[in-house]
């Protein structure tokens, strides 16, 4: 399971998917898909969803959603990713980007530090950024990561960098994604 932030922008994000009758696989997705081939992963074994429901007024479509400033609208998107995770009992759940780092924190409760995590620094520090075991409300255990969103990825990963374990930036990422699709540790 894929977790990105929210849909982008009504008029020009939601509304024009809704009208050709799928995303542009443009921008954001061929980051994401690029990323996903170059960790050996199939799209089509990945389940893909938002933390945030719902779509932004007006632009930008990128960095913090002004739907994270609303308490109750956010607990309400937290019940409902709890949901999603228990029915579809993924293998792993990828975070993409930090933004929705407070509402994957508090839908996972063994993440709960990954609500006052504000930089990737921050996520890799604490070590949030793979845990081989996370326990899930209502289904299985499950693997966990938290990859640079494919949005300005390059130059985010020259300027702040990932790591884990002995992996640095692209590398690292792409060792957490192929962990997530595998069942061997």
């Amino acid at each position: 399971m894929l977790i990105g932030n929210d849909f982008g922008t009504f008029d020009e994000d939601y509304v024009g998917a809704a009208h050709a009758g799928e995303e542009s696989l443009a921008g954001t997705w061929a980051g994401i898909i690029d990323v996903l081939s170059r960790a050996g992963v199939a799209p089509s074994r990945v389940f893909f969803t938002n933390a945030i429901m719902g779509a932004r007024v007006l632009p930008p479509n990128r960095g913090r959603s002004p739907a994270l400033k609303d308490r109750e609208f956010t607990k309400r998107c937290v019940l409902f990713l709890r949901q999603q995770i228990a029915i579809v009992k993924p293998l792993g759940v990828v975070m993409l980007g930090k933004e929705q780092a407070s509402i994957v924190g508090e839908a996972l409760p063994d993440l709960k530090a990954l609500v006052g995590c504000s930089t990737w620094k921050d996520i890799d520090n604490a070590g949030l950024q793979f845990r081989e075991s996370v326990s899930v409300s209502e289904g299985p255990v499950v693997r966990f990561c938290a990859l640079m969103h494919p949005c300005m990825r390059a130059s985010n990963m020259a300027q702040r960098g990932r790591h884990f374990k002995e992996f640095r930036n692209d590398a690292a990422e792409l060792e957490m994604l192929r962990r997530i699709a595998t069942k061997e540790p």
